[in-house]
């Protein structure tokens, strides 16, 4: 059955966009374009029988604007969930789960929506600037896998690293270690950690502030 004709946007379900949507972010080059993520779904869809236009980029674009942002969000910490559940006890350092904490920004496509949401610096004149957001990861040291992040505004009322890393409070356990850079080493940040059994490491310049472990 020829469905490319009638409504190709049913071909492209959250699966098969998602699907698509990773599968360009493993290629390079022309091979993670749209039209190479389109035609990958048109040779997977042909073992079906289905015959799927391979050079008709537009059902796949309206698809994947659909798709909400916490859909990658959940599936990705999903995944690292299920792997530090599954990890070996020699794996842990000193039988403690350890994360590397850091913090960064991004730009994001110059919309309307994204500079009202994360709007440009203020030094930059209006228009002129594209939208950046902070973001806040904790990072597994076994696997190397990112274990939560948190994402806020550049500037603003709680908008620092440190406010953002409090939001993943909820993802440290008892007994987890997490390692960080002097601008997580205030006493109010590592208080509240110690006070629901997480220890701290700090790292300042050649220095290293251990909290003493258990």
């Amino acid at each position: 059955m020829d469905v490319s004709g009638d409504d190709p946007d049913v071909i492209y379900t959250p699966a098969v966009t998602l699907w698509a949507h990773l599968s360009q972010m493993l290629f390079a080059g022309e091979q993670r374009s749209c039209s190479a993520a389109v035609a990958r779904v048109a040779a997977v869809e042909a073992f079906s029988g289905r015959v799927v236009s391979d050079t008709n980029t537009g059902a796949y674009c309206r698809a994947r604007c659909r798709i909400s942002e916490a859909v990658p969000r959940r599936f990705a910490l999903d995944i690292t969930g299920d792997c530090e559940e599954r990890l070996p006890d020699e794996w842990c350092w000193r039988g403690h789960r350890t994360f590397l904490v850091d913090g960064s920004t991004f730009s994001p496509p110059d919309t309307p929506e994204n500079q009202a949401e994360y709007p440009q610096a203020k030094t930059q004149a209006a228009g002129l600037g594209f939208p950046i957001l902070r973001c806040v990861a904790l990072l597994s040291l076994a696997t190397a896998m990112v274990s939560g992040f948190a994402l806020g505004r550049y500037s603003g009322k709680e908008t620092g690293e440190t406010a953002l890393l409090r939001q993943l409070f909820g993802l440290l356990k008892p007994n987890d270690v997490i390692v960080a850079d002097r601008d997580y080493g205030g006493w109010f940040t590592i208080a509240l950690l110690q006070e629901q059994g997480v220890e701290v490491v700090r790292l300042g310049g050649r220095i290293v502030l251990a909290l003493p472990l258990a």
